[in-house]
């Protein structure tokens, strides 16, 4: 009776899962940073203007964008990305796990019992 053993290496998934855990967790880090420097950058936008208009003599607290606005728009920025900063560390926790469980264990796929396998094993070795 002829019989199908099939090894599966799981080095290359492993190789593949900490690539992509490792990639999610520094575009989480990269994007982080960025949102950062955008609301930076909105605030210091918002004192250029500020400054304009003192020069040229315009009340600032009559403009449509004020201190609060820019408040707000840079709170609801930085609580989506967070959002989407956290998603993208699970995301890359996960597939770090995986690759993790795939370090610890082996698949091997056969249709023979372990029995089966130990016993032909010990033939060949004699």
């Amino acid at each position: 009776m002829n019989t199908i053993t099939v090894n599966i290496s799981s080095k290359h998934f492993q190789s593949f899962f900490i690539m992509i855990g490792g990639l999610f967790i520094m575009y989480a880090i990269h994007l982080s940073l960025e949102t950062k420097t955008t609301v930076d950058l909105l605030y210091a936008l918002y004192d250029i203007q500020i400054e304009q208009y003192q020069d040229l003599g315009i009340d600032y607290n009559k403009t449509v964008i004020t201190s609060q606005t820019i408040r707000d728009i840079s709170d609801k920025f930085e609580g989506h990305n967070l959002r989407a900063v956290i998603g993208m560390c699970i995301s890359g926790v996960f597939f770090l796990m995986l690759a993790l469980f795939l370090n610890k264990f082996s698949v091997n796929v056969s249709n023979k019992t372990k029995d089966e396998n130990n016993c032909q094993h010990v033939q060949k070795l004699t």
